[in-house]
Protein backbone atom coordinates (compact mmCIF):
# COMPACT_ATOMS: atom_id res chain seq x y z
CA UNK A 1 0.00 0.00 0.00
CA UNK A 2 1.31 3.30 -1.19
CA UNK A 3 2.02 6.02 1.83
CA UNK A 4 -0.59 8.74 2.55
CA UNK A 5 0.48 12.39 2.72
CA UNK A 6 -0.93 13.78 5.75
CA UNK A 7 -1.18 17.60 6.85
CA UNK A 8 -2.22 18.18 10.33
CA UNK A 9 -3.93 21.44 11.04
CA UNK A 10 -5.51 23.14 14.37
CA UNK A 11 -9.40 23.85 12.79
CA UNK A 12 -10.78 27.17 14.69
CA UNK A 13 -13.54 27.31 13.26
CA UNK A 14 -17.45 25.64 14.25
CA UNK A 15 -17.72 21.96 12.31
CA UNK A 16 -20.50 22.81 9.90
CA UNK A 17 -18.41 25.70 8.39
CA UNK A 18 -17.42 25.38 4.67
CA UNK A 19 -14.36 27.41 5.03
CA UNK A 20 -12.17 26.56 7.52
CA UNK A 21 -9.94 28.61 9.64
CA UNK A 22 -6.91 26.45 9.89
CA UNK A 23 -3.41 26.97 11.51
CA UNK A 24 -0.80 24.15 9.68
CA UNK A 25 0.91 22.52 12.50
CA UNK A 26 3.20 19.28 10.69
CA UNK A 27 3.28 17.66 7.27
CA UNK A 28 3.65 13.48 7.44
CA UNK A 29 4.68 11.57 4.41
CA UNK A 30 4.50 8.03 5.96
CA UNK A 31 1.39 7.36 7.23
CA UNK A 32 -0.75 4.47 6.64
CA UNK A 33 -3.98 3.38 6.64
CA UNK A 34 -4.84 1.06 9.89
CA UNK A 35 -6.00 -2.53 8.94
CA UNK A 36 -9.34 -3.08 8.53
CA UNK A 37 -10.30 0.83 8.00
CA UNK A 38 -11.68 3.12 4.83
CA UNK A 39 -11.32 6.39 3.72
CA UNK A 40 -14.53 7.16 4.76
CA UNK A 41 -13.40 6.60 8.67
CA UNK A 42 -10.25 6.48 8.44
CA UNK A 43 -7.69 5.71 11.10
CA UNK A 44 -3.99 6.74 10.43
CA UNK A 45 -0.74 5.41 12.05
CA UNK A 46 2.68 7.25 11.85
CA UNK A 47 5.49 7.84 14.27
CA UNK A 48 5.23 10.28 16.94
CA UNK A 49 7.33 13.28 16.38
CA UNK A 50 7.42 16.75 18.42
CA UNK A 51 3.51 18.49 19.53
CA UNK A 52 1.83 15.10 18.37
CA UNK A 53 -1.26 16.03 20.36
CA UNK A 54 -1.18 19.60 19.02
CA UNK A 55 -4.00 19.38 16.19
CA UNK A 56 -7.77 18.61 15.52
CA UNK A 57 -7.89 18.16 12.02
CA UNK A 58 -6.32 16.62 8.82
CA UNK A 59 -6.08 16.58 5.59
CA UNK A 60 -5.55 13.12 3.45
CA UNK A 61 -3.33 13.58 0.25
CA UNK A 62 -2.91 9.74 -1.71
CA UNK A 63 -2.23 8.98 -4.85
CA UNK A 64 -4.02 11.04 -8.28
CA UNK A 65 -7.39 11.12 -5.40
CA UNK A 66 -8.74 14.61 -4.99
CA UNK A 67 -7.39 15.80 -0.62
CA UNK A 68 -9.96 14.62 1.87
CA UNK A 69 -10.64 16.61 5.06
CA UNK A 70 -11.08 15.19 8.30
CA UNK A 71 -12.12 16.01 12.29
CA UNK A 72 -9.21 13.98 14.11
CA UNK A 73 -11.72 12.46 17.09
CA UNK A 74 -9.04 10.49 18.94
CA UNK A 75 -5.33 10.22 19.23
CA UNK A 76 -4.09 7.11 20.60
CA UNK A 77 -0.54 6.70 21.53
CA UNK A 78 0.64 2.89 20.96
CA UNK A 79 3.78 1.20 21.78
CA UNK A 80 7.11 1.92 19.85
CA UNK A 81 6.34 5.45 19.22
CA UNK A 82 2.90 4.86 16.59
CA UNK A 83 0.55 6.66 16.68
CA UNK A 84 -3.15 6.31 15.46
CA UNK A 85 -6.01 8.92 14.78
CA UNK A 86 -9.25 7.93 14.52
CA UNK A 87 -10.99 10.17 12.13
CA UNK A 88 -14.64 11.70 10.81
CA UNK A 89 -14.63 13.31 7.25
CA UNK A 90 -15.63 16.27 6.65
CA UNK A 91 -17.91 16.99 3.47
CA UNK A 92 -17.95 20.33 3.65
CA UNK A 93 -14.14 21.31 3.11
CA UNK A 94 -13.30 18.12 1.26
CA UNK A 95 -16.44 19.17 -1.34
CA UNK A 96 -16.11 23.17 -0.63
CA UNK A 97 -15.02 24.14 -4.60
CA UNK A 98 -18.00 22.41 -5.35
CA UNK A 99 -20.45 23.70 -2.82
CA UNK A 100 -18.92 27.37 -3.14
CA UNK A 101 -19.34 27.05 -6.94
CA UNK A 102 -23.32 25.84 -6.62
CA UNK A 103 -25.69 28.34 -7.76
CA UNK A 104 -28.96 28.37 -6.01
CA UNK A 105 -31.98 29.81 -5.46
CA UNK A 106 -33.94 29.71 -1.82
CA UNK A 107 -37.78 29.20 -2.43
CA UNK A 108 -37.91 28.35 1.58
CA UNK A 109 -36.89 29.20 4.88
CA UNK A 110 -36.86 27.80 8.48
CA UNK A 111 -36.94 30.65 10.16
CA UNK A 112 -37.88 34.17 10.26
CA UNK A 113 -35.21 36.21 10.95
CA UNK A 114 -34.71 37.28 7.12
CA UNK A 115 -37.73 39.67 6.07
CA UNK A 116 -36.49 39.40 2.57
CA UNK A 117 -37.56 36.07 1.94
CA UNK A 118 -41.16 35.73 2.03
CA UNK A 119 -42.73 32.34 3.14
CA UNK A 120 -46.05 32.40 4.52
CA UNK A 121 -45.58 28.46 5.51
CA UNK A 122 -42.93 29.58 7.75
CA UNK A 123 -43.42 28.48 11.46
CA UNK A 124 -44.16 31.26 13.54
CA UNK A 125 -42.21 31.66 16.66
CA UNK A 126 -43.87 31.97 20.18
CA UNK A 127 -42.95 32.89 23.29
CA UNK A 128 -42.19 29.62 25.54
CA UNK A 129 -44.46 28.72 28.24
CA UNK A 130 -43.01 26.61 30.59
CA UNK A 131 -45.55 24.01 32.84
CA UNK A 132 -44.10 22.26 35.99
CA UNK A 133 -45.83 19.48 37.74
CA UNK A 134 -44.76 17.46 40.43
CA UNK A 135 -44.87 13.79 39.56
CA UNK A 136 -43.21 12.21 42.89
CA UNK A 137 -39.59 10.99 43.72
CA UNK A 138 -37.74 9.16 41.17
CA UNK A 139 -35.96 6.13 42.88
CA UNK A 140 -34.51 7.10 45.97
CA UNK A 141 -32.57 10.06 44.67
CA UNK A 142 -35.05 13.22 44.55
CA UNK A 143 -34.17 13.42 40.65
CA UNK A 144 -35.90 15.61 38.29
CA UNK A 145 -36.98 14.33 34.77
CA UNK A 146 -37.69 17.25 31.68
CA UNK A 147 -39.96 16.88 28.79
CA UNK A 148 -39.41 19.03 26.20
CA UNK A 149 -42.52 19.47 23.29
CA UNK A 150 -42.22 21.37 20.50
CA UNK A 151 -45.21 22.33 18.16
Amino acid sequence: MAAIKLTLYDNSSHEKCVKKNLTEKAQLTSVYLKENTDIITPTFTFRKFDNWKDFNYCKMEWGKMAPRYYFVQKIIAQPGGIIEILCKPDPGMTWQSYILGLRTMVTRQENNYNPILYDNRAPVPGSRIWYTKSVGTVGENNGSIILTVSG
